[in-house]
């Protein structure tokens, strides 16, 4: 599978139709907190239930993890 990422066209290397790996967790529950505000109480988060894990098929590099709900 190739790739491209629009965030990342100028990343070294850029991900322009890139071979990568995709590996998949399901069945995930990680509670994701939001982030602090003012006052110190988080704002609501979400449970991760699947992430998504794109490796360079090239190298073995590590890009990035994306997360659904």
């Amino acid at each position: 599978m190739a790739i491209t990422d629009p965030s990342f066209t100028r990343a070294d290397p850029p991900i322009v139709d890139r071979p990568v790996w995709l590996v998949r967790y399901g069945g995930l529950s990680i509670t994701d907190p939001g982030p602090p505000v003012e006052g110190g109480t988080p704002l609501p988060g979400h449970v991760i239930r699947h992430a998504y894990v794109y490796i360079d098929a090239s190298t073995g590099e590590y890009l990035y993890t994306t997360d659904t709900e």
